[in-house]
């Protein structure tokens, strides 16, 4: 089989031409490679993954059903990420339990007949929290990520306990595990050079990282995200290949505005075929993380929105163009996104991680680009010829008959052509019986010449395969596909035929031819006398409350403050029980992480030696992400500095709390991010309870969905129709959502985008009582009300269902130390 990819192609040899298949091992005749590609039981094969993280869905009943959405996709793996920060919440504690337990992960895999991809870090990225670090990490002194002992030390637990997890779950143990990526996007930020991160210093890190995984008992091939800094990474070790993996986002990670006919051009892919050379060519072709979708943030736009930029489309000529480069192993970054539940997620990420793919938050698969990406994963899985071919270096336009047709982001024209290629009958211009090919929009083609369908050659076919199949009497079945309006033709050796052929034709036409004690410990510039950096208090997540005690003098007329909350935070603002004000997010530096304020205190007239107190609610959006050498995740959250009038700093005695225990945190169950420390003036705690009962064996989505108002109005404040009372109420507020004791998700009415919140089956109770709560945090003095609140059930889902047993949900209890 030759197969040609417009605008480039290429080109297949004889079948295991100059392939080295080696023994490695215990691996023999379960996990072997060339540079072709991985040969799994003996068996050449496309790795083609789909990434899914369980935690981001805390309903392991729900994870077979993910699986068997991947697999019918004809993807054969999953790649996924295990998340540090929430399994070791207290330091020298690792829980794999309950919810964040691998057992049944593993084992629903093998059931589905998924092979998976272990990313278990330590670092991981993927728009969480710290990038997937403990909050405790940010006290480090030593850079994250290096080759020092202080790091070092903090990471060996961990390694060793998740190691010995997917240690036991490798192939050569009888489970799904076929891969081990070390550490995540080590050295491909840009901006980090030599003198930040010196390259010695990263090598011994990897090093130290692929032993630790060894000492465990991981034995599959290791891979790294991203171009080596130097060859010393790309090397054979024990019978291991350290494969080149790239992680491309051509339509860029955050979809801001994503007006679907605008593609940004990021990382465009464009001579990945000489950099595998260059770096990996021993290997087969890795893509670690392609794009499948992007993510949203607060104050962007939602998740079909990505959809739409990242759409069908995107996925018929960015993932065929990538296939002309004869990638081997292609992983899908995300297929299955999930929910930023309890906290978890990054400073610049909202609740949801949808993340507009192929299926939905909600588990839905109405989306078009699930359907394509079937088509074309089907396709490579009866295309064998294709795990051998090597890239070609041909140019723009060498199989076509005009120079117009390339891979590019801009044009939505609709070009014709004519196919131009070399086949088994000679030289052909394609189409042969009339007519032109023609690519409407943004569209890719892949047309094949002298394809083998078990035994008959198909001399070339214009239109694309979708799969074939032989039967036991020797019947073969080829399905065969096009757009709307289009003209294909294809040619059958008639002298391959055993049989008569029967074509069968659709609307289509065709032409038939054959993610306060006093202390100091973060590393990071003090601007205050003690340390009012919330991560050396061990809180790290959710909102925080700070509580300033001082003595008046009577010349308080400003305070400035120095705050930050992460992406998009608001903060509220009392001076004893009176409020003073609140920034809500918006305005001059609005969607920044951090905020400078200066807050009029004239008005309160301070009376010389009385007591007063400052009281600061922040909402804690999530810590950064970082590049290596960096240590972004460092950077301080809460109450960086402040200035009052009339003072000095150590005048003023601050206090500060976060979620109960902070780093001991006391719900084991729902993880160390779940809760908070909000308990304030201003905001309301709110909680029902109410019963579902969902017919035996329907599979219902659900979400919570707020009313979207933003709006003020006047209401009546007095019960007496004869005393009126009327108040100007906003709509300007904050809501943290429970469920059941999960905190699922922020709802923030002034900035949006999401109104609608899903909360899985497992996680609420399909047939029983659940408990609902809502934190309702005013940013306005007068008070605010929601206009609406309500559960929806959505579209049933027609799959291999079985109903989810439920997640743990301990109940409400008084807790020693709550106050």
């Amino acid at each position: 089989m030759d197969v040609t990819l417009t605008p480039r192609g290429l080109h297949v040899p004889p079948r295991d031409v100059n392939s080295k298949v080696e023994p490695r091992d215990q691996l023999e005749g379960l996990v072997e490679w060339d540079q072709y590609s991985m040969i799994i039981r003996g068996e050449r094969m496309f790795i083609f993954s789909g990434e899914f993280h369980p935690w981001r869905l805390p309903s392991p009943g729900l994870w077979l059903g993910i699986f068997q959405k991947i697999k019918a996709l004809g993807f054969n793996a999953v790649s996924f990420y295990t998340y540090w920060g929430l399994v070791e919440g207290t330091q020298g504690k690792v829980r794999f339990d309950g919810v964040f337990a691998l057992d049944e992960f593993f084992k629903a895999a093998a059931e589905a007949g998924i092979y998976l991809i272990a990313r278990p870090g330590p670092y991981i990225n993927a728009e969480t929290a710290l990038g997937g670090y403990p909050g405790s990490t940010a006290r480090i002194k030593a850079p994250l990520r290096g080759d020092d002992p202080e790091f070092i030390d903090t990471t060996e637990l961990y390694a060793a306990t998740v190691g010995k997890l997917i240690a036991d779950a490798q192939i050569t143990n009888g489970g799904p595990v076929i891969m081990l990526q070390l550490e995540n996007e080590y050295d491909t930020w840009p901006d980090v050079n030599n003198t930040d991160f010196p390259a010695q210093l990263n090598i011994n890190y990897m090093e130290h990282v692929k032993q630790q995984f060894k000492n465990a008992g991981n034995v599959v091939p290791q891979m790294n995200v991203g171009i080596f800094l130097g060859d010393e990474l790309d090397v054979t070790v024990n019978n291991r290949f350290q494969s080149m993996a790239l992680m491309p986002t051509p339509c860029d990670t955050i979809c801001i505005g994503a007006h679907p006919d605008v593609w940004p051009k990021i990382r465009w892919p464009e001579n990945w075929q000489l950099m595998h050379q260059k770096y990996s060519s021993n290997t087969p072709f890795f893509v670690a993380e392609f794009q499948g979708g992007s993510g949203t943030g607060f104050g962007g736009v939602n998740a079909d929105a990505c959809n739409a930029l990242v759409n069908q489309e995107s996925i018929r000529v960015l993932w065929k163009n990538n296939y002309r480069f004869a990638i081997k192993i292609f992983n899908i970054y995300m297929t299955y996104g999930g929910t930023n539940w309890g906290n978890l997620g990054y400073r610049g990420g909202d609740s949801s991680y949808d993340y507009g793919v192929s299926i939905k938050e909600n588990r839905h698969i109405w989306r078009e680009k699930y359907s394509e990406e079937k088509l074309e994963a089907n396709f490579f899985k009866v295309s064998p010829a294709y795990l051998t071919a090597v890239a070609d270096n041909a140019s723009n336009g060498s199989y076509v008959s005009i120079d117009q047709i390339a891979t590019t982001p801009t044009s939505t024209n609709t070009t014709t052509y004519k196919l131009i290629v070399l086949t088994s009958a000679g030289n052909l211009t394609i189409p042969k019986l009339g007519g032109e090919l023609v690519l409407t929009r943004r569209d890719s083609k892949i047309h094949v010449v002298d394809y083998d369908v078990a035994g008959i050659n198909l001399v070339y076919c214009t239109a694309e395969i979708f799969t074939w199949a032989q039967d036991a009497s020797g019947k073969r079945t080829i399905i065969l596909y096009g757009g709307a309006g289009e003209l294909h033709e294809f040619a059958i050796d008639l002298t391959t035929l055993t049989t008569s052929a029967q074509i069968i034709l659709s609307d289509t036409t065709w032409k038939y031819r054959s993610r306060i004690i006093h202390l100091r410990l973060n590393p990071q510039p003090l601007l205050t006398p003690t340390s009012l950096y919330a991560s050396d208090y061990g809180f790290h997540s959710g909102s925080l409350i700070y509580r300033g005690h001082f003595t008046a003098n009577g010349n308080e007329s400003y305070l400035f403050l120095n705050l930050t909350g992460g992406n998009d935070f608001g903060y509220s603002f009392w001076l004893n029980n009176s409020f003073v004000t609140s920034w809500d997010g918006t305005g001059l530096g609005g969607g920044e992480p951090s905020h400078n304020d200066t807050i009029s205190l004239v008005s309160h007239s301070l009376e010389s030696g009385k007591p007063y107190v400052f009281t600061l609610l922040i909402d804690h959006m999530g810590q950064d992400e970082e590049a290596p050498g960096t240590d972004a995740i460092k950077s301080p959250m809460g109450l960086i500095n402040f200035d009052l009038v009339g003072h000095v700093q150590s005048d003023v005695t601050w206090k500060l709390t976060g979620n109960l225990g902070g780093e001991s945190y006391h719900d084991l169950e729902r993880g160390p991010r779940n809760e908070d420390g909000i308990k304030s003036a201003g905001v309301g705690f709110f909680t029902t309870t109410f019963e579902l009962d969902v017919p035996a064996g329907y599979d219902v989505p659900m979400s919570f969905v707020f009313a979207n108002s933003t709006s003020t109005s006047a209401v009546p404040t007095s019960p007496s129709p004869s005393t009126p009372s009327i108040a100007t109420i906003s709509r300007n507020h904050r809501i943290q959502l429970f469920v059941n004791g999960w905190q699922f998700g922020k709802f923030v009415a002034n900035i949006g985008p999401q109104t609608s919140l899903p909360v899985p089956e497992g996680i609420l109770n399909h047939n029983g009582l659940n408990t609902v709560a809502l934190t309702l945090w005013s940013l306005d003095g007068g008070g605010t009300r929601l206009d609406g609140f309500s559960l929806e059930p959505e579209m049933p889902l027609w799959s291999g269902y079985r109903k989810p047993w439920l997640a743990p949900q301990p109940a409400w209890r008084e807790r020693e130390g709550a106050y």
